[in-house]
C-alpha cells in the first residue's frame, strides 16, 4: 500500500537528516542562508552515498542501483579557491 504511516516516517526522517546536514554545513562554514540551495546540492548526494546503521552496510544508492557508488566526483563544501588572471 502506498504512503503508509511507516513509509511516511522513513521519508520524514530522511528529510530531517537532509535539513540537519545542510544547516550544519552552513553553520560550520559561517555562511549565509542564501547559499541554502548549494548546500543541499552537496549534502543530499553525500547522504545518499553514506552507509546507514539500519541498511546492513549498504548505501541507499547501492540498494536502488544495485552497485557500489563512486565518490570521486563529490566536492568539498565552501573550500577556498584561487583565481589567477
Amino acid at each position: 500500500m502506498l504512503f503508509t504511516p511507516g513509509q511516511n516516517r522513513l521519508i520524514e526522517r530522511e528529510n530531517r537528516n537532509s535539513l540537519e546536514a545542510t544547516r550544519s554545513m552552513l553553520f560550520a562554514m559561517n555562511l549565509p542562508t542564501t547559499l541554502w540551495g548549494e548546500a543541499v546540492d552537496i549534502a543530499v548526494p553525500a547522504l545518499n552515498r553514506a552507509i546507514g546503521k539500519t541498511a546492513g552496510g549498504i548505501t541507499p544508492f547501492g540498494r536502488y542501483i544495485g552497485r557500489k557508488p563512486k565518490s570521486n566526483h563529490l566536492r568539498d563544501f565552501a573550500s577556498l579557491i584561487l583565481i589567477k588572471f
